[in-house]
């Protein structure tokens, strides 16, 4: 990668950060910051989004047993980057939050940062592909639109309160 698309990495990656610094998770209660909605994607009225999934898309008992055999293959590397991403995120605050920045840490922990983001792309895109050969033509069309009418009710996929 060449310098100026490495500086522009960086620059946004620490800008990012500085942001969920800013509206830390400390504020809870107060009903601002970062995350402190709490939002419930996964869930809609007591149903979990695999429930709906499997009545709008009309999953068959093999379907179904398909996609939890899916889910649980990619859950420890889903788990796994979870953590890293938290751990890199803590550091990256506590960087940001010291008298003197250190620079090249800061730099090393963005890109560190980016690099677990497009491993999180990556991991969504496997598992979207391997879902995709589970379900018929008319089912993909149906989760696309139901992607797309969640996108809409939530500015694409982040909860606007």
């Amino acid at each position: 990668m060449n310098k100026i698309a490495s500086s522009i990495l960086i620059g946004t990656l620490a800008l990012g950060g500085l942001s969920m610094v800013n509206a830390s998770p400390d504020n809870h209660g107060e009903g601002h910051g970062y995350k402190s909605h709490h939002c419930k994607h996964g869930q809609k009225g007591g149903h979990s989004r695999f429930e709906k999934m499997k009545s709008v898309l009309g999953l068959t008992d093999a379907q179904v047993k398909q996609v939890e055999a899916l889910k649980s293959k990619f859950q420890p590397r889903k788990e796994a980057l979870r953590g890293k991403m938290k751990s890199t995120r803590m550091q990256l605050r506590a960087t940001m939050k010291s008298n003197t920045v250190d620079k090249t840490k800061l730099s090393q922990l963005a890109t560190t940062m980016g690099n677990l983001k497009t491993e999180k792309i990556m991991l969504r895109a496997e598992m979207r592909s391997e879902m995709d050969k589970i379900l018929t033509d008319d089912q993909r069309a149906k989760r696309a639109a139901m992607f797309k009418s969640h996108q809409g009710k939530h500015g694409g996929g982040r909860c606007k309160h």
